[in-house]
């Protein structure tokens, strides 16, 4: 016997539910492909986000270097000018 012969109501049941799975089905296929797609552009601006932070550390680590340095030279340079000028005062006290 065929279900069709049988039962005309289930057969457009089945029919009208095949169809609306397999609409689902590739719906879902499509859904996937696309976030895989998604998932992987993440995965790029991550990568490019992480190289930026990178960049800005060494570029913080730069600037601390530098001015740790100009620190350095210019109280370097003060104690040196006043040293010389304390030797200066003290020459002509004497004289």
């Amino acid at each position: 016997m065929n279900l069709a012969t049988v039962d005309p109501a289930a057969w457009i049941i089945v029919c009208i539910l095949s169809t609306f799975m397999l609409l689902f089905l590739i719906l879902a296929i499509v859904l996937i492909i696309r976030l895989l797609r998604l998932a992987r552009e993440i995965d790029k601006v991550i990568e490019k986000s992480q190289l930026v932070a990178d960049k800005a550390d060494d570029i913080v680590e730069n600037v601390k270097n530098l001015t740790s340095a100009g620190t350095i030279a210019r109280n370097f340079l003060i104690n040196f000018i006043e040293d010389k000028f304390k030797r200066v005062n003290n020459n002509h006290k004497k004289k």
